[in-house]
């Protein structure tokens, strides 16, 4: 791995971590600009040094570092939006191996991406509630406050990361 790759590694820890401290504290879990930092890093780095980036990310925040939304530490997994940052990994995994030139193939790859991030979050949000919490949520409820709710601002943040690749992708 070359050092400039290091430093893009870096760089977008750093980025994702600022993202996470750009919140909009509605509902259960805070409007953040984590998925769009995640899914630039997807289309910016290289194949899998996106997947590094994400995977320190999450590491130094399991290990105390409060780089979360509302902290760290490895009690953070039992935080309900936890399993939003875990689906980060599937956003980038997904990025690094579907992205292209196509200004609106990767459109609609990060639209794809920002779901996976929604179906982890959502799902280890149900379980998490039932199985440690003893609650259940109704579909309805689950539909609106964890994916409705979100969903038009963070198609407009993944929006702007692809407008941001594409004036930048020549330069890196």
């Amino acid at each position: 791995m070359k050092i400039k790759e290091i430093i893009h590694i870096g760089l977008f820890v750093a980025l994702i971590t600022i993202g996470a401290f750009i919140k909009v504290p509605i509902s259960i879990i805070p409007i953040t600009l984590q998925s769009m930092m995640v899914v630039l890093s997807g289309l910016i780095l290289k194949k899998y040094n996106s997947v590094i980036a994400v995977m320190i990310y999450i590491f130094i925040g399991l290990i105390g570092f409060p780089v979360f939304a509302n902290g760290g530490g490895i009690q953070y997994i039992l935080v309900p939006s936890f399993g939003y940052i875990l689906g980060f990994l599937l956003a980038v995994l997904f990025i690094a191996k579907f992205k292209s030139d196509n200004f609106k193939i990767n459109i609609v790859i990060s639209i794809i991406a920002l779901l996976l991030i929604y179906l982890s979050g959502i799902l280890y949000f149900v379980i998490l509630q039932f199985v440690y919490y003893k609650k259940t949520f109704t579909l309805a409820w689950i539909f609106y406050y964890l994916f409705l709710v979100y969903i038009p601002g963070d198609i407009i943040t993944v929006v702007l990361a692809n407008i941001v690749y594409k004036k930048i992708k020549n330069v890196i």
